[in-house]
């Protein structure tokens, strides 16, 4: 994943692929008195889509050698955090936020890596339930202990009140972009 940067001007659309964060001096370029542009909000995004970018390519490698994607570490964790380690394909997509389609595809890599199993629904015979293998719990109990420590690894280097202030800042942002 990249960086891109979007300006739209008199000449149409552009996309900078960007290796640094631009310099207020150069962004105040594409603000004018009619649509002025809050510079510390473009630099704090770009700041956070490229730190992004960084987590995820070091959370997806660790991902790599256990042999699973991000979207197939989400159905795990979901499957293992519940008591019967199992869900309805729809209860999966709801909790994960994502199309049935997408867990649809997700559960057949699953399968086929024999990490989780369909099974009749013990009463609705109509119905399947997912379910994670024991093989897929192994794979977590091995696996979880790592990527938490590599997550609190990651943000290590923040205080207990800075990671709050983070966390709170984050929470905001995140209802300002639904509304």
């Amino acid at each position: 994943m990249s960086i891109y940067f979007f300006v739209e001007d008199i000449m149409g659309n552009f996309n900078f692929d960007l290796k640094d964060i631009p310099k207020k001096e150069d962004l105040l370029k594409y603000s004018n008195k009619n649509k002025p542009l809050n510079i510390n909000a473009i630099q704090a995004c770009l700041y956070l889509i490229r730190t992004t970018d960084e987590i995820l390519k070091i959370v997806d490698s660790q991902f790599q050698k256990y042999g699973v994607s991000d979207g197939k570490f989400s159905v795990l964790m979901t499957l293992y955090n519940k008591d019967n380690h199992q869900l309805i394909p729809s209860e999966l997509s709801n909790e994960l936020n994502v199309t049935r389609a997408t867990i649809s595809g997700l559960l057949d890599g699953l399968e086929k890596d024999m990490l989780v199993e369909r099974c009749k629904h013990p009463s609705d015979g109509r119905m399947l339930t997912i379910k994670i293998t024991e093989k897929g719990v192994k794979l977590m109990d091995e696996l979880c202990p790592k990527h938490f420590a590599l997550l609190s690894r990651l943000l290590g280097s923040l205080d207990c009140e800075s990671l709050n202030s983070f966390t709170d800042n984050l929470k905001h942002i995140r209802i300002g972009i639904k509304e």
